[in-house]
């Protein structure tokens, strides 16, 4: 009988002994370094992104706001003839 217990013990009990170290390094190892040295770093990267992107957005619609203003009033262009 105690044989199979020892059998049992082999194939139930050291598996599980195995992945509680795994998820114990896991949880307390891998993901707060990941978090630490990747994860916080490309949130911040991220942000600085999308706000180069929309201040990119808002000055184009700045540039071209104030093109159209002048076009349409012709300042830049000049929609008189020349009478000769």
């Amino acid at each position: 009988m105690s044989a199979i217990i020892g059998v049992v013990k082999l194939v139930i009990i050291s598996p599980l002994k195995y992945l509680a170290q795994f998820a114990s390094w896991f949880y307390l190892t891998f993901i707060p370094f990941f978090l630490q040295y990747i994860g916080i770093p490309m949130f911040v990267l991220g942000i600085l992104l999308s706000l180069s992107y929309a201040l990119g957005v808002l000055l184009f619609i700045f540039v071209f706001y104030i093109f159209i203003n002048y076009f349409i009033k012709g300042t830049i262009f000049d929609t008189q003839p020349i009478i000769k």
